[in-house]
Parts: C-alpha cells; sequence; structure tokens
C-alpha cells in the first residue's frame, strides 16, 4: 500500500492505495485527520479499489459527513475495480458511489 500526503496550494492529497480495509485504513484516516485539522481542501485518491470492506465504506460515508460538519471541502477521486462495483451493489452500498 502506498497512502501518502502531498501539500499542493493548501489542498493535501490521501492516496488510499488499492484497499480500503481494517489492515490499512487507520493510516489513512490518520493523513485524513491532521488535513482536516489543517483546514485544508482534502483530495481522497485511487488508481483502483480493489478490495473494500465495512471499515473502508464506513471512512467513505464519514469522509463525505465531515465535509458537511467542518465546512472543510473533501474530493473524491475514486476508482473501484468491477468486484468491488458489484460488491457495493449487491450489499446495498451502491449509494456510495453515486454520493462520492
Amino acid at each position: 500500500m502506498s497512502t501518502k500526503t502531498k501539500k499542493k496550494d493548501k489542498s493535501t492529497s490521501v492516496k488510499t492505495g488499492n484497499s480500503l480495509s481494517i489492515e490499512n485504513i487507520s493510516e489513512i484516516y490518520q493523513h485524513f485527520l491532521n488535513s482536516i485539522s489543517k483546514n485544508e481542501i482534502v483530495n481522497i485518491e485511487s488508481e483502483t479499489i480493489e478490495n473494500i470492506d465495512l471499515t473502508g465504506v464506513q471512512f467513505l460515508l464519514y469522509a463525505k459527513k465531515i465535509e458537511s460538519i467542518t465546512k472543510t471541502k473533501v474530493n473524491f477521486n475514486l476508482k473501484f475495480s468491477e468486484n468491488v462495483s458489484q460488491f457495493l451493489a449487491k450489499t446495498g452500498f451502491s449509494n456510495i458511489l453515486n454520493t462520492i
């Protein structure tokens, strides 16, 4: 996994790697919180998410909700593999694709 935070003109990119799961979400979450605390625009990015579990889904929903609470802009540039997209649809979380 290559989770990195990179500064760009008052914005921060949080790279998720190819997995949003309990094994790696803690590091991603900490980068996200650090960016939010600086009142910077946060860009959550991935090349292709090949693995997601409930923890990953909860993180994405939280990131979207925190945007309205803190008034900090959160941009999502995420690509989901076909398997992950099908998983989200089968489990009732397909709306996450529409809200982020």
